[in-house]
């Protein structure tokens, strides 16, 4: 029957520990290998810290974008009423239809007439007659 190649390299006796030098280096190259781990560990988490801030940041300055061209279309929706005594309906939709175009985050943007509450009355019956299913609302 034949042995194994290693039990033939050990000592007789049944003695099997390492000899110093061989443990000693053994050791240093085990502590060695944990160290560049740790070291590999650490950089990784810091670059993988540094990827999400960036793409927070992104995401922030894409949402500020956002908001703040539908904050724009709404002043100059202020800009136009401003300017004119009366704005109609036609007037306003041909305003914001382009960037209604621009901005597909904005669902709608209405027109909806002042009424003063003595003409009320009149004003609703000639909207009915105009544009057909007209409410009221306080």
């Amino acid at each position: 029957m034949m042995k194994p190649f290693f039990d033939s390299n050990l000592p007789p006796g049944g003695d099997h520990t390492l000899s110093g030098p061989v443990a000693i280096v053994l050791g240093i190259g085990i502590f060695v290998s944990v160290a560049i781990a740790q070291v590999i560990q650490s950089v990784e988490i810091r670059r993988e810290a540094a990827d999400f801030q960036l793409a927070a940041e992104q995401t922030i300055n894409t949402i500020e974008d956002r908001v703040d061209n539908q904050i724009e279309l709404l002043r100059s929706i202020v800009s136009l009423f401003n300017s004119s005594d009366d704005v109609e309906r036609g007037e306003f939709q041909s305003f914001v239809a382009d960037s209604l175009q621009r901005h597909p985050t904005i669902q709608l943007v209405g027109w909806i007439p002042r009424v003063p509450a003595g003409s009320r009355a009149v004003n609703a019956g000639d909207k009915m007659h105009r544009y057909g299913g007209v409410k009221m609302h306080q």
